[in-house]
């Protein structure tokens, strides 16, 4: 029976040892993104349908919203309470947030490009169009402002931040405004404004063709779908929440 020499046993040592090396490990968090790439791949693919497209890019961007409220939250966290040690990979808390920007600085360029140069002008070509509150009609305003009152309004709750008010707890991936009111006694305060999930992001603007035209039951064109952001409705409507400011 043969006993392992020195030499081997020094080679087996050395091939444990050498699981320490941070080359060998990928960071978690960096991994995470490249994950995500791969989703932005889809919604570059021109091969694909347009709208499962648009799905992906939705797909991205929440997935990012996910990331920053866990994982770039933990990091920020680290680094606050001056944490030290690293992960197998060897980056630090410091090195992990810089990969990150500069990960997500790329990303985001192709995510913008790929929104506002190749699938907006695609959803245009196919009648569906979204559309800035400034570029819609005097018409449109009051059948927009007439939805807004209707179906909006009641169940919005401006909250204002004074040494009375403390500044409300901003629920995760929720949707808000911050307001600046000022008038002659008080001058400028602040508010937020929550818009419930309830909502879709996205308002159907009426078609003025249809007798009907507030109503949100009433069908849009066939030849033309019109959408407009539901925080540019908000935004524009504010006068009714804060009258006289």
């Amino acid at each position: 029976m043969s006993t392992p020499s020195k030499e081997s046993h020094k080679q087996s040592s050395h091939a444990i040892a050498s699981l320490d090396d941070p080359c060998l490990y990928i960071n978690r968090e960096i991994s995470l993104l490249q994950f995500n790439w791969r989703v932005l791949e889809e919604a570059l693919d021109a091969s694909q349908p347009l709208l499962e497209r648009v799905k992906f890019l939705s797909i991205f961007a929440s997935n990012l919203d996910e990331f920053f409220m866990i994982r770039v939250s933990g990091l920020i966290r680290q680094v606050k309470e001056g944490v030290l040690s690293a992960p197998p990979d060897g980056m630090s808390p410091l090195e992990q947030l810089a990969n990150i920007r500069q990960t997500l600085t790329a990303h985001l360029t192709r995510q913008e490009a790929c929104w506002h140069e190749d699938l907006l002008p695609k959803l245009r070509d196919l009648g569906i169009h979204i559309c800035t509150y400034d570029a819609l009609s005097r018409t449109e305003h009051e059948a927009l402002r007439s939805k807004f009152e209707r179906e909006i309004f009641p169940a919005l709750t401006p909250w204002a931040v004074d040494a009375v008010h403390p500044f409300p707890h901003i629920s995760n991936l929720s949707l808000n405004l911050a307001v600046i009111v000022k008038n002659d006694e008080h001058g400028e305060r602040f508010a937020r404004l929550k818009i419930p999930d309830m909502f879709p992001r996205l308002i159907l603007i009426p078609d003025d063709k249809i007798p009907d035209a507030d109503s949100h039951l009433s069908p849009p064109s066939p030849s033309l779908v019109r959408f407009v952001w539901i925080e540019d409705l908000v935004a524009a409507n504010l006068d009714m929440l804060f009258p006289g400011l």
